[in-house]
C-alpha cells in the first residue's frame, strides 16, 4: 500500500478503535451500580487493567493461545496491558493518586497500566485512556507490536520471519469488553478487555498471518470455540476466559475454569 493510503487507513483505524473504547467504557462505568460519584463511596478503591489483545484462527475454526509468563498453567491470547509514558501520563496519575498494583511485579510489568484509585476518579480515569490526548500510553496498535515480540521472541525465542515489519503491521477492533467484578480483599475491579484482528493489507501483516496460522511451539496452543467457552482444552489445559471474547460479546465464565470430567 502507498504510505498516503496506509496514512488514511491507520487514521480511520484509530477513529474505530476510539468509538470502540468509548462505547465499552460508557456502557461500563454508566451502570447504577458503578456510578462514580456515588455520595456513599466515593473513596473506595478501585483497581483498573487494561488491555489489548490478538486474534488469530486457523482454517479449521481454531484460535491460537499463547502460555503466560507468570501463570504458566494458563493459556490465552497474545496481547496484555497497555503501557504508560511516565513523562506524560505521571502528572495526571499523581492528580489522582493513582498507585501501581505492585502484585505482579517484574521487568516486563514495569510501567504497565495497572493500578489503584479512588470510585470518585473512575469517570475521569476512563475517559483520560480513551481519548488517550498527547499519547500518554501506548496506543493498541503499539501495545499489540510489543506484546508479539515479547511473548514470541523475547520469552519464548521464536524468532518472526525477517522479512516482517511489525511497524507496518496494522489492527482492526473486534470488540472492547469492561469486566467489573470484586477481588478478594472486596475493592472493585474494571478490567478493559480490547480484542483485534490482523488488518491483512500490508505484505507485513500478510506474512505475519500466514506465520502464525502455521506455527507450533511448546509455549502455543489451538483451541476451539468449545474449548475456549469450558475453558479447558480437550488435553487439559487450561484457557483464560478472555480468549471468550473471541466469539461472543461478553464474558460467562469466570477467569479460572473448570476440570474436563
Amino acid at each position: 500500500m502507498e504510505p498516503v493510503g496506509a496514512c488514511l487507513v491507520s487514521k480511520a483505524l484509530d477513529r474505530v478503535i476510539e468509538r470502540s473504547l468509548a462505547k465499552a467504557l460508557s456502557v461500563g462505568w454508566r451502570h447504577v451500580k458503578w456510578y462514580p460519584v456515588t455520595l456513599t463511596k466515593r473513596n473506595e478503591r478501585v483497581r483498573a487493567s487494561f488491555s489489548s489483545f490478538l486474534r488469530v484462527k486457523d482454517e479449521s475454526a481454531r484460535y491460537l493461545l499463547v502460555q503466560n509468563l507468570h501463570r504458566p498453567d494458563f493459556y490465552g491470547p497474545i496481547g496484555g496491558t497497555h503501557k504508560y509514558f511516565v513523562s506524560r501520563a505521571q502528572p495526571y496519575l499523581d492528580r489522582i493518586e493513582y498507585t501501581p498494583d505492585y502484585a505482579i511485579s517484574s521487568t516486563d510489568t514495569k510501567r504497565d497500566l495497572r493500578g489503584f484509585f479512588s470510585r470518585k476518579h473512575t469517570a475521569s480515569f476512563l475517559q483520560w485512556f480513551a481519548n488517550n490526548r498527547d499519547a500518554v500510553r501506548e496506543s493498541e496498535r503499539e501495545c499489540l507490536r510489543r506484546e508479539l515480540k515479547e511473548e514470541l521472541t523475547d520469552e519464548n525465542d521464536i524468532a518472526l520471519p525477517d522479512d516482517i515489519q511489525l511497524d507496518e503491521v496494522d489492527f482492526a477492533p473486534v470488540r472492547s469488553f469492561l469486566e467489573k467484578s470484586r477481588l478478594g480483599s472486596g475493592e472493585l475491579n474494571l478490567r478493559l478487555f480490547a480484542i483485534f484482528d490482523i488488518v491483512p493489507d500490508s505484505r507485513s501483516a500478510r506474512i505475519l498471518h500466514d506465520y502464525l496460522v502455521e506455527l507450533t511451539h511448546e509455549c502455543l496452543v489451538w483451541a476451539d470455540a468449545d474449548d475456549i467457552d469450558f475453558g479447558r482444552t480437550r488435553s487439559g489445559i487450561a484457557v483464560g476466559h478472555v480468549a471468550q471474547l473471541f466469539i461472543r460479546d461478553g464474558l460467562s465464565r469466570p477467569d479460572f475454569p473448570h476440570y474436563r470430567r
